[in-house]
């Protein structure tokens, strides 16, 4: 009380003032502006690769995005508003076929997505849902980087998951990664003048948020050229689309590695900031330790089995991972905190 009594009666000095004007900028940071904060009014088309049977997905148009534009490519109708010249190459010709529509008019963002809300590829901590991922994606961050891949999760691309010298006849090839034979003659076909990488890494899965400016770094004759390629190769869709797969940072920053840290990209991707890459592996284990127990118990009581021990340890575990998903979130709306943890990402 002494001191509270003698703060209010000390002029408010220069000092004073700076600090109160800190404090106020402490507490702004700390309690967050908000994603709807952080939109600068950014116009956006949100282009979804679909097809006549899927036709489910009637989630994008719900989406609280600013001057927000779906555009649903559907690969196998040619009558639809929107659609890709054929049903070929997955996700990718419908993505070029957008880019090469509409490419001298194109909305500050567009973000590319499948026509599925809840899909295995969406990352956990973003309740796998397309939804959750773009209602809370920070467009500001989008609109500095240039490109950000929606997907946080390393698995099945990085840190360097394509190797362009591996050739059917390695011993290194896979059929798990058919692709990879493909992108050397892909990429000296569509760039001929380029020296080809050696590898090539990033997030999949063909999902992901760009600029205006990033999709005119290249001319447009240059995606013509792909959508062409596409049209007349004869690799199976799923191979040809997953050739694109690993490409999309190369189109649109030149970089065909672009690996960002999980931790990180989740905290100024999503402003949901774990402390460190630990903290996040952690988090994710414990979350899969309470799916596999919730399975394991119903799977029990389906014969009859109470398996109170189980029950217990659930009951346990599940405020504890809560928790920490919201003190990650309560971190990440301070920019200063995002700023730490992510830097320039």
């Amino acid at each position: 009380m002494i001191q509270s009594r003698h703060f209010r009666k000390c002029s408010r000095t220069p000092i004073t003032l700076l600090l109160i004007a800190i404090s106020g900028w402490v507490m702004y940071n700390r309690w967050g502006r908000l994603h709807t904060d952080l939109s600068n009014g950014w116009t956006v088309n949100v282009i979804v690769a679909a097809t006549k049977e899927g036709n489910n997905y009637d989630w994008a148009y719900k989406l609280p995005l600013p001057n927000m534009q779906v555009m649903p490519f559907v690969a196998d109708d040619l009558t639809a508003t929107y659609h890709a010249p054929a049903n070929k190459g997955h996700e990718a010709m419908a993505y070029l076929t957008y880019i090469d529509q509409f490419y001298d008019a194109l909305p500050d963002i567009s973000i590319f997505v499948h026509d599925a809300d809840n899909a295995w590829h969406n990352d956990v901590i973003l309740e796998s849902t397309a939804t959750y991922a773009l209602t809370h994606l920070d467009l500001d961050a989008v609109a500095e980087r240039g490109y950000l891949n929606l997907r946080v999760d390393w698995g099945g691309g990085c840190p360097a998951w394509i190797n362009t010298s591996v050739t059917l006849d390695s011993p290194e090839y896979t059929k798990f990664k058919s692709e990879e034979v493909y992108l050397s003659p892909f990429l000296k076909e569509i760039f001929p003048n380029d020296p080809v990488p050696e590898i090539f890494g990033s997030q999949c899965c063909s999902q992901f948020a760009v600029t205006r400016e990033a999709i005119r770094s290249r001319p447009k004759e240059d995606y013509r050229t792909q959508i062409d390629w596409i049209l007349n190769t004869d690799l199976e869709d799923s191979v040809s689309g997953r050739v694109f797969e690993h490409m999309w940072p190369y189109l649109f920053m030149g970089k065909p590695v672009d690996c960002i840290a999980e931790f990180k990209a989740l905290c100024m991707n999503y402003h949901i900031c774990f402390e460190t890459q630990d903290d996040l592996d952690l988090w994710n284990a414990a979350h899969a330790t309470l799916e596999a127990g919730h399975k394991q118990y119903a799977a029990d009581k389906e014969v009859g089995f109470i398996n109170d021990k189980l029950d217990h340890e659930m009951v346990t575990l599940e405020p504890m991972v809560k928790r920490w998903k919201e003190e990650a979130i309560e971190r990440g709306r301070s920019s200063w905190y995002r700023w730490k943890i992510a830097g320039n990402i």
